[in-house]
């Protein structure tokens, strides 16, 4: 932003796959759905109504679907 440092670089940095991030036990559906939700370019992430219509959520949509408490 400042005309003075207008050669400066910001680091590059890998990106560390999500499956190292969360825990071992996290569903791959989850891993999925956070993936699309993170991203960092508006345009590449998911729409709310994408994510709701995401296979995390398929268990909520079956007819019989009610909450562990019952």
């Amino acid at each position: 932003m400042n005309p003075n440092y207008n050669d400066f670089r910001f680091p590059q940095f890998k990106a560390h796959p999500w499956h190292k991030i969360f825990h071992k036990r996290m569903p791959p559906e989850a891993i999925d759905l956070a993936s699309r939700l993170l991203q960092y370019f508006p345009g590449l992430r998911c729409s709310a109504l994408e994510a709701c219509a995401h296979p995390f959520f398929d268990e909520l949509r079956l007819p019989n679907a009610c909450l562990p408490n019952g």
